[in-house]
């Protein structure tokens, strides 16, 4: 879609380097990836260990989208395959600007890890040497809860690795075997799914004000309105789903002359938004 909402593509994928892969860094933040296995088969998921640790002796605070800890709700990795870039599946989500609630409190030489699984974000069933990072310059720190400005960033980690035998022969691009889209149906049409009547009511004057940004979807695109999210976001999308746009909670609070204020600067993936 034309002037719409933006959705930045992630990368993904791994390579194993013996140990952990620590960031050498004197940073208060300091982010450590490790693969849980080093060789992988295409049949195996491709799973690392997060672990942010807080090296300073005052507590930081982190927001949860900017973690793995509540879930990857966005493009925290960027991995290569032989030195390319693998697509990012996961979710595109714009977010009011964050609430105390939305923070996570790491306390002086604390530590938190999680699990996350890779191969349900990226796309990476080609065989091939992976190298993935975490984007912590993405990963911004702050002295207090719902501080309007960040301190810093976190230490950016070396770059873990892992042999992938995939699907896929090595050297293949992603586009050569992807299925090629079907040709996009004509016609404008708004379809409403979970919506309550009010919603409904609602939904047509809140999507003409940002007509201007979109009216080539609404024109020549099958367009989906889904109304089931519950979470305190704006909305997101899913990258190979570009015409299906999922509302949440907080779109309905919105005033057109200040959508664009509403959009919190201290949100790095803050590259959907409504626009007049």
């Amino acid at each position: 879609m034309k002037n719409d909402l933006r959705w930045t593509s992630g990368i993904a994928a791994v390579l194993l380097l013996p140990g952990l892969c620590q960031a050498a860094s004197t940073d208060s933040i300091i982010v450590d990836i490790s693969p849980v296995r080093q060789s992988l088969t295409r049949s195996d998921d491709v799973v690392l260990t997060v672990t942010i640790r807080n090296t300073s002796n005052t507590t930081r605070y982190l927001l949860k989208w900017q973690t793995p800890f509540a879930g990857v709700q966005a493009p925290l990795f960027d991995v290569t395959r032989d030195g390319l870039p693998v697509s990012y599946l996961g979710i595109q989500a714009m977010r009011p600007p964050a609430t105390a609630a939305d923070f996570v409190a790491l306390a002086p030489g604390a530590a938190r890890s999680s699990r996350v699984e890779l191969s349900t974000l990226y796309r990476m069933d080609i065989t091939g040497a992976y190298s993935v990072r975490y984007r912590a310059d993405r990963l911004q720190v702050f002295g207090r809860p719902k501080a309007s400005r960040p301190q810093g960033a976190a230490a950016a980690p070396l770059v873990a690795a892992v042999w992938i035998d995939g699907l896929m022969p090595r050297g293949m691009p992603e586009a050569a075997y992807l299925p090629a889209p079907a040709p996009a149906p004509t016609g404008s049409s708004l379809t409403f799914r979970l919506c309550s009547n009010a919603q409904r009511t609602g939904i047509a004057a809140t999507v003409a004000r940002h007509v201007e940004a979109i009216r080539d979807a609404f024109a020549t695109r099958p367009l989906t309105v889904d109304c089931a999210c519950t979470r305190s976001w704006y909305a997101y999308v899913y990258p190979d789903q570009p015409y299906t746009i999922h509302v949440c909670k907080a779109f309905w609070t919105v005033d057109n002359a200040d959508s664009h204020d509403a959009f919190g600067e201290n949100d790095p993936h803050r590259d959907l938004r409504p626009t007049r």
